[in-house]
């Protein structure tokens, strides 16, 4: 009978297991290659110890990467960009959201949910829940 094996992958010699950068990391490695024109794709993957696409994917959206404020803590240690799901009652509810602030309303959580489910009814968008996770999100 063979051995158990579960969960105990062997990784190759002269490799590594898959490492994420956080933003801030790939802010740094962007900015490296501008003020290091001279670095190839090989020294960076040295240097920040990742693979070569990995290099490669963070060069092509370098102007992203160079632009975020790393002083946020969030963006800091985040490591996964994932954009809103629901842009269109997301954007509508910010531009409320930002009126509401203007006229000096008090803006909660239900508020914000409840003007979701509004959004969704007049936007023809049926899939969309307005729970607390996506609360939490939508308030970052």
């Amino acid at each position: 009978m063979p051995p158990d094996r579960k969960g105990k992958r062997k990784v190759a010699e002269g490799t590594s297991k898959r490492k994420s950068l956080s933003f801030a990391e790939k802010k740094e490695l962007c900015e490296w290659k501008r003020d290091n024109p001279s670095y190839n794709q090989e020294n960076l993957t040295k240097k920040f110890g990742i693979s070569k696409p990995q290099v490669c994917k963070i060069l092509k959206e370098k102007d992203k990467w160079i632009s975020i404020d790393i002083s946020n803590k969030e963006f800091k240690d985040q490591k996964r960009d994932r954009g809103a799901k629901y842009l269109e009652i997301e954007s509508a509810l910010y531009l409320w959201m930002q009126q509401a602030l203007a006229l000096n309303l008090t803006i909660t959580g239900d508020v914000l949910k409840s003007k979701a489910l509004n959004f969704e009814t007049r936007l023809q968008i049926t899939s969309f829940t307005a729970s607390d996770g996506w609360l939490t999100k939508f308030k970052k």
